[in-house]
């Protein structure tokens, strides 16, 4: 966990820091770099402990244990914020950014900043920075290699209507389910393709 250098008078605060997106062996080496450089303290005295893989509970109830003081910092993606303010499902607008660079750009105006990181203030919710996770990739049991292969697909996406509505209007059905759920569909066959 990075501390802004001057935050001296947290020494001491233990934190909570979960993150559904983080596999138990990736926290493990996150642990163990921490464990190198002297333990789970940070350059300001904060002792901090991550909980990968929503071990915390589902992602509607971290976030209200972030909105409650129970969990002090949650690394969750943005469209799963709907609840608390509807604006936040823009961020999973497919075509926002076409480039891993133009991203990185946007995460560094701070106008936008400012604007994204205040959503949940009147709510309970402060957020402390902006970044990219990853590229969307779809991921398929049989291959999809033309915009019309999507039709009659069913496939995985968030709750969100920006991932929903694309693959309602390709032919495809959007079947909703968090990522703790996509290994046991895949084995049920209840999805063919999945949205990353």
């Amino acid at each position: 966990m990075a501390v802004v250098p001057g935050f001296t008078e947290y020494a001491g605060l233990n934190v909570t820091v979960e993150n559904p997106m983080l596999s138990p062996s990736a926290s493990a080496r996150c642990v163990w770099r921490e464990r190198q450089r002297g333990g789970h303290v940070g350059s300001a005295g904060l002792r901090h402990r991550v909980y990968p893989a929503s071990q915390l509970g589902a992602i509607p109830r971290q976030i209200e244990g972030v909105q409650f003081g129970a969990i002090q910092c949650a690394l969750i993606p943005p469209e799963f914020f709907v609840g608390v303010d509807e604006r936040f499902e823009v961020l999973a607008a497919p075509g926002l950014v076409d480039s891993v660079e133009h991203a990185h750009r946007l995460s560094l105006d701070l106008t936008l900043l400012k604007l994204i990181l205040g959503l949940g203030a009147d709510k309970g919710l402060h957020g402390v920075a902006l970044f990219l996770n990853g590229i969307s990739s779809v991921i398929a049991t049989k291959a999809i290699r033309h915009v019309s292969d999507f039709k009659g697909k069913k496939i995985r996406t968030l709750a969100s209507k920006f991932q929903i509505e694309p693959f309602n209007r390709l032919g495809a059905t959007p079947v909703v389910m968090t990522l703790g759920d996509v290994m046991p569909a895949c084995r049920r066959t209840q999805t063919e393709s999945h949205l990353l």
